[in-house]
Order: C-alpha cells, then structure tokens, then sequence
C-alpha cells in the first residue's frame, strides 16, 4: 500500500511539474501571437522554434484525439464472513475480508472525435485489468480440526489438514459516449457501456476436500453523465467526470465440491455502475500532452465467487447478485490531438 501512494503522489508532481514548466515557457516568450481557428481564438507558442497552438481542452479545434493510460486499481467489496473457523469454539481463522489483493494493473485506450456528429463529440475506450490475486494458506496446528463455511454451514475439514486458498478478479470495460456543451466548459453525455466481471474462488485442503466458486457478470446498458473543466488554462486543465447507469446483468456461476457435486444457473436482473474521475492535462507539444489523474468505480448488483459460499442456496442454486465492488485508483499516459 505504501509503494502504491507513492506512485499516486509522483503521478500529481509530474502533472504540477510540467505546467509550472509549460506556463514558465509561454511567459518567456513575451509576445503571443493569435490566431483564429473554427472554433475560438486560441493562443500559439513557440517550442523547439516551431509555432504551435495552445488548444482549449473543451474546445480543441481538433478533430481527433486518441489517447493511452496505464491504470492502477485497487479492488474492494464483497460481503464480510468467516471463512474458516477453529472447530472446537468457532474462533475465526479467516474472514472473506482478510483476502489482500495485489494492486491491478492494466491498459486503457480510447478515441474522440469532435463535432464529428450534428454537432457532438464521440468517445470510444476501453480498459482492462486482469491480475487481481489473492491466496493465503492455514494450518491446523493445535490438531483440533477447522471449519469452512458452505451455504451458510460451517463444514468440518480433518484435523492436521491444511487449507489453501486461491482468489483471482478481472474486468473489462468498453464503452461508447456522445458529449454536448451546455455551458463553455461543461458538457452532457450519454452512451452505451458494456463491462465483464471475472471472478474464481479456490479452496483446497490437504484431506482432499475443495470448492470452487466462478461466477461470470455480463453489464449491458445505457448511462448519462457530465464532463467539466474545473480549471482551464493555457496548455493546462483539470477536468472531472461524473458518469452513471443501470444495466442489464446477465449472470452465471459454477459452483463445484467434493461435498455437492456441481452447482450451476444463470439470471439476469438490475445492475448499477457509477463512476467519477479527475484529471489533469499538460500540453507539451501542438499536438501532445501528458495527462494523469485518480478514478474511482462502483458496482452494486453484481456477483461475487466469496459470497456464494455463504449465499448459495443449494436447492435452487441461482447465483447470488446482491454483491457490492469499490474500483479505485491512479492513472497516467499521454493523448495526441490531430
């Protein structure tokens, strides 16, 4: 957790770096030259001799811009429970939120284009992170026996066994957005987002029983948002950007034991997704700049591998959808404007 604020607090000094640079290098230039472009008049500078122009973030006058980021997620949620207990008195061993997850870390990618549709802006992106992991591994040291809990029930495990657990998360995010500018730095949008939740739970012990729980998500649906530059300066910005819906969430889950055998259905029922981020951007060159900021992702109505163990319910095993997931994390990279 330390090494990840630290990557978090040298991702906000090189933005804050590179502006002060930026503003320091158009100031010593002295007199800027205007010019007027389809949209406003905006300000050039000269870098490396060249004259370039300083564009507007919410209102570029370019008609394309793709950018690229490396993500940083931490993963939170899930229902709280005691996992393994001591058989004799019930003593929790391990609770289902002691699982400490390794920070996820993966791509994401997009393209805008401005104006380019009676009048609106279109964004498409994309991001995925596929190394959520967590394990951890228990003993029965005082040879008094341990307890996991299934549906519920806690499910006795021979003494002087050991229990090893192994959790794995992933998800994937595509979505497609229309913007419109209602005021000169706030714009409405709405689009389509489709996002996949991965997750397998193992738990194996050493006098041959195991469980495993996967459980698929499929989000379909439609959401609405807003984008705003919060401050909006030559060849620096910060912007924010709220966005929500409610999907669409077609569900399976596989639950397998030595105990029960195989376990399977599938659903479909309400989801919700909301998301809010911050940014700052830099403009180094007429058609780069660098870009960083913090994102943070809800989701509630989903499935969850830890919670069927307690919420499956073995008659009618529907996958259990009450789960609850909290993204949050940095980013940083670059766009190119064209």
């Amino acid at each position: 957790m330390k090494s990840y604020f630290q990557i978090v607090l040298a991702i906000i000094f090189v933005i804050f770096l590179s502006a002060g640079n930026a503003v320091a290098q158009v100031a010593s230039e002295g007199n800027l030259a205007y010019a007027l472009s389809n949209y406003q008049l905006n300000k050039s500078a000269v870098d490396n001799g060249q004259e370039f122009l300083i564009r507007n973030r919410m209102d570029s006058g370019a008609t394309w811009t793709v950018y690229g980021d490396t993500l940083i997620l931490d993963r939170i949620g899930g229902k709280s429970f005691a996992l393994l207990q001591r058989a004799t008195d019930g003593a929790e061993l391990f609770s289902t939120q002691d699982f400490l997850f390794q920070t996820g870390v993966g791509p994401r990618v997009g393209v805008v284009g401005e104006d380019i549709l009676f009048g609106f802006d279109v964004e498409a992106s994309y991001f995925g992170i596929d190394n959520w992991e967590a394990s951890k591994s228990l003993t029965d040291v005082d040879g008094n026996g341990m307890t996991y809990t299934l549906f519920g029930v806690p499910t006795a495990v021979a003494p002087f066994s050991t229990i090893d657990l192994h959790y794995i998360s992933r998800l994937h995010n595509a979505e497609i957005n229309m913007r419109f500018p209602i005021w000169e730095n706030v714009r409405v949008l709405g689009g389509f987002r489709y996002l996949q939740l991965h997750e397998v739970l193992d738990l194996t012990s050493t006098d041959t029983q195991w469980v495993q729980s996967n459980v698929d998500n499929n989000l379909y649906g439609g959401q609405i948002g807003l984008q705003a530059a919060l401050i909006n300066r030559d060849r620096f910005s910060i912007e924010t950007v709220l966005k929500a819906g409610i999907y669409g969430n077609y569900t399976d889950s596989l639950f397998d034991s030595s105990s029960t055998g195989v376990l399977g259905d599938k659903t479909t029922h309400a989801a919700f997704v909301g998301e809010v981020g911050l940014m700052g951007i830099v403009q180094v060159t007429g058609c780069m700049s660098v870009r960083g900021g913090y994102q943070v992702m809800w989701l509630d109505g989903v499935a969850i591998a830890s919670d069927q163990f307690q919420s499956l319910n073995p008659v009618n095993p529907k996958p259990y959808v009450g789960g609850t997931l909290l993204y949050h994390g940095a980013y940083a990279g670059v766009e190119c404007s064209f």
